[in-house]
């Protein structure tokens, strides 16, 4: 035999000495020290073979950069994704989300109407999202505008108006009959009276940056 016998056997232990050394390492399948040091076993036991058992050049292949480094292989992507989709979903139907309730007017006098507009949050979360954003003032509050036409005008209220946070449906929940909110913290009123002819639309729009915006119109 013109070869030691020991180097017949090495190119049959080094993937199982990869192997070992891979499960005492309780690492993810994508972290650069687990991947790079089995790489370089497997790498070491594919060149020896080459050289032992005189099969030739051995052409040993790389990562595709798009593929591994910057994205999971195909195989494992929906894996890897399907949790932060699930999240992500999660995170958006418990989303404040401000709505319009009503709006109305009424007549008051000669030309004069009164409008009510009532807003109200159909989300999971208060329109601030934490109490932590309120102490902090890191969020503004919900702005009403009015959109009045040429030729009429405020007579009572605001044109523009702020009014604070709305609670959402969080604060709902309870088994016990005693932990209930009846309350209608989730909702707010804003009242106007303006002079304006018959016929006249006039619109409204609340806006918050956490909880959207919106719009409504109607004729006195």
């Amino acid at each position: 035999m013109d070869r030691p016998e020991v180097l017949l056997i090495l190119p049959l232990l080094l993937p199982l000495v990869t192997g070992l050394v891979a499960w005492q390492l309780p690492m993810r399948w994508s972290e650069p020290a687990h991947v790079a040091g089995s790489t370089l076993l497997l790498a070491a036991a594919w060149l020896l073979a080459g050289r032992v058992y005189s099969v030739g050049p051995v052409e040993l292949g790389g990562w595709d950069l798009v593929r591994f480094w910057f994205n999971p292989p195909f195989s494992r992507l929906e894996e890897e994704l399907r949790p932060h989709r699930d999240f992500a979903l999660f995170l958006a139907l418990t989303s404040p989300l401000l709505d319009v309730r009503s709006f109305e007017s009424s007549a008051v006098g000669d030309g004069a109407y009164r409008l009510r507009l009532v807003l109200e949050n159909t989300g999971w979360l208060p329109t601030s999202v934490t109490q932590k954003a309120i102490e902090r003032m890191a969020v503004r509050p919900i702005e009403v505008s009015l959109e009045l036409p040429e030729g009429a005008r405020v007579a009572s209220g605001k044109e523009r108006e702020e009014i604070g946070q709305l609670e959402g449906r969080a604060e709902e929940r309870s088994l016990l009959w005693w932990g209930l909110d009846h309350s209608t913290s989730d909702r707010a009123q804003v009242e106007w009276v303006v002079e304006a002819s018959a016929g006249t639309r006039i619109g409204v729009v609340a806006r918050h940056e956490r909880a959207g915006t919106v719009r409504a119109d109607l004729v006195v």
